[in-house]
């Protein structure tokens, strides 16, 4: 489906494409489609079901790949958070228990903007947004999202989120985030929390995925930003990932995590990169202080992790030329370090692994 010009003026929920089918034993394919260039104009505020979705399954199984979702506009002022944000690429909001797992992968989510400069509240762009059911074959694997914008330069109270991975059970896998640059190329200077990947009540392994948040001259509310963050407890297993926050105050601010943590509870974490370069990063929180640098044993268990830039060819690029791949010149660290999993085969780009 490639949406030319599409324009919503009303309060409802608009989507590219939407599954909400149940029927037993069959599982929903969404697959190879094309979702682009759709805009809403509404702008009222308050908690109106102003959503603007590229992929919505609401209800149901479903495999959700090789899709792009692209050029995605709201001008929506209203405050839903989750599966009813302002703009999402993909929403995954289907907890059923079903004999198929959740698979997203493969997608290229990109170019979504808030396009209201006035707005002033909590407004949300997600890039995925996930609540699913639980068992071990759900996967989010080999997505690419980046370039998630808003036009309001001042508001303090807004969200621009990579990943938001809210329920179910869940493995997160090569996949790839870049926030804080818009589809221009441009830094987002407004002083809202930006956030890579976050896990919130979710079981989670989150492997080999790296997540890069950018921008410079960030505003002066104290408003922090987060590479990765695990803001509710489960049992998680966090390793192999590369969490770059590189975004940096005009003068003050906020602080600007790798990663942060509620808790260290039921936590596995280990062989991660974890790099800020800016004013206002920190490397990490652990539940209980911020870590200023990486040591060994920050939190029980992370002895094998380290804090290296990891050169990625084209961070900050428009969204043409984005490029998280590591640059060749990176030190070896990057490449050479890492811990095998069986779960992990092959990498972002269906090469197989090495480590």
């Amino acid at each position: 489906m490639v949406a030319t010009s599409s324009t919503s003026t009303t309060a409802a929920a608009v989507r590219g494409i939407i599954c909400n089918s149940t029927t037993t034993g069959v599982v929903n394919t969404i697959t190879n489609n094309t979702v682009a260039n759709i805009n809403s104009n509404y702008s009222a505020t308050g908690t109106q079901a102003a959503t603007l979705v590229g992929i919505a399954v609401t209800t149901g199984a479903s495999t959700v790949d090789g899709n792009t979702i692209y050029n995605l506009s709201s001008n929506t002022q209203t405050s839903g958070s989750g599966a009813t944000s302002g703009v999402i690429g993909i929403s995954y909001n289907s907890t059923a228990a079903t004999a198929a797992p959740a698979v997203i992968s493969d997608n290229i989510v990109h170019t979504l903007r808030l396009t209201n400069p006035s707005s002033t509240g909590a407004i949300n762009g997600v890039g995925l947004f996930y609540s699913g059911p639980t068992g071990s074959s759900n996967v989010i694997e080999r997505n690419l999202i980046h370039s998630i914008s808003t036009a309001a330069t001042a508001n303090s109270l807004g969200f621009l989120t990579g990943m938001d991975v809210a329920g179910g059970v869940i493995t997160l896998k090569n996949n790839i985030v870049r926030l804080g640059i818009d589809d221009a190329g441009l830094d987002i200077v407004s002083p809202l929390t930006v956030r890579g990947i976050t896990k919130n009540a979710a079981t989670a392994n989150v492997w080999n995925n790296s997540v890069y948040i950018g921008g410079a001259n960030v505003g002066t509310n104290a408003i922090n930003t987060f590479a990765f963050a695990r803001t509710g407890t489960a049992v998680d297993d966090i390793r192999n990932n590369i969490f770059v926050n590189n975004r940096s105050n005009a003068t003050t601010g906020g602080k600007h995590y790798a990663i942060n943590l509620v808790n260290t509870t039921t936590l596995t974490l280990n062989y991660n990169d974890y790099y800020v370069s800016g004013l206002g990063g920190v490397l990490g929180y652990n539940g209980v202080a911020d870590a200023a640098v990486y040591t060994t044993g920050w939190v029980a268990g992370d002895v094998n992790s380290f804090s290296v830039d990891p050169e990625f060819i084209n961070a900050n690029g428009d969204a043409a030329s984005v490029d998280l791949h590591i640059h060749p010149t990176n030190p070896t660290i990057i490449e050479g370090t890492g811990e095998a999993i069986a779960n992990v085969v092959v990498d972002f780009d269906s090469q197989t692994e090495l480590d």
